[in-house]
């Protein structure tokens, strides 16, 4: 099977995406869980303090009316990179099985060229 040089080249960054999941696996699901931690804590405590602080309440309820959009997406997208992230974690499977048919296809090649 003969690759064009894009192909190689594309099959390349393919491999090296491969090699770098096993360490930004982790760097991903440390990351998601710290940002669903943050948010968890923002909310708490700023909930928080709208009950112990009944004074200051109406100023509380504004600041969290005003973060409370970004704060839920960054939750949503924290929870979503942690799920993706464990469910892929041994890697995606369509990458992985095609950078093996493509490998076997070059031994098969190779093993038939020097067999002439």
């Amino acid at each position: 099977m003969e690759l064009t040089p894009v192909e190689e080249k594309m099959f390349a960054v393919l491999r090296l995406e491969e090699r770098w999941w096993t360490w930004f696996r982790w760097i991903r699901l440390i990351v998601a869980i710290g940002m669903t931690a943050s948010v968890i804590l923002l909310v708490a405590t700023m909930l928080r303090g709208i009950r112990e602080h009944p004074q200051i309440a109406d100023s509380l309820m504004l600041a969290f009316a005003l973060v409370w959009p970004v704060v839920f997406v960054a939750g949503l997208i924290g929870l979503a990179a942690a799920v993706h992230t464990i469910m892929c974690w041994r890697g995606k499977p369509e990458r992985k099985l095609l950078l093996r048919v493509v490998e076997e296809l070059k031994k098969e090649d190779r093993s038939q060229s020097g067999g002439r």
